[in-house]
């Protein structure tokens, strides 16, 4: 995770502590060995397998593998909605989620990712224009920024 995804995290459990922290670090720990036994250096360019197979299936792959390789007796209940947040994790089928999110895990993910991919766009847009300008118009915030 990143740090504004941590922070995202954090601001979650401070505003709703009635959720289940341990649920959110069985999830952190499986998500880290996941990325650690995974050539994550590839993630941003265009592999044969990633356009074959698509950034959500090698993840659930990826979950499978790492809870093959950390050897801790998982719920099935458990298995079946990390999957379900990776399968989910883009919120709507218009926006290439095989399954609309349905449920709260999957649904918050979903809102923290895009919190997440708006302010790296931002700051990508910031690096690009001058303080105190107006950027060129962007097609995915489909607004042009005034920095």
């Amino acid at each position: 995770l990143n740090k504004t995804e941590d922070e995202i995290k954090a601001a979650l459990k401070e505003k709703y502590p009635d959720k289940e922290v341990t649920t959110m670090n069985k999830y952190q720990i499986i998500l880290k060995t996941s990325k650690d036994s995974t050539d994550l250096s590839k993630a941003n360019k265009y592999t044969l397998e990633g356009e074959l197979e698509g950034h959500i299936v090698i993840g659930v792959e990826m979950i499978d593998r790492a809870i093959m390789d950390l050897k801790i007796p998982f719920s099935e209940d458990f298995i079946r909605r990390v999957k379900g947040c990776i399968i989910q994790h883009h919120g709507k089928l218009e926006y290439g989620s095989p399954k609309k999110a349905n449920m709260e895990e999957s649904i918050i993910l979903n809102f923290a990712d895009n919190v997440d991919a708006t302010l790296n766009k931002i700051n990508q847009i910031k690096e690009e224009t001058k303080e105190n300008t107006w950027s060129v118009y962007d097609k995915k915030m489909e607004t042009k920024l005034y920095l």
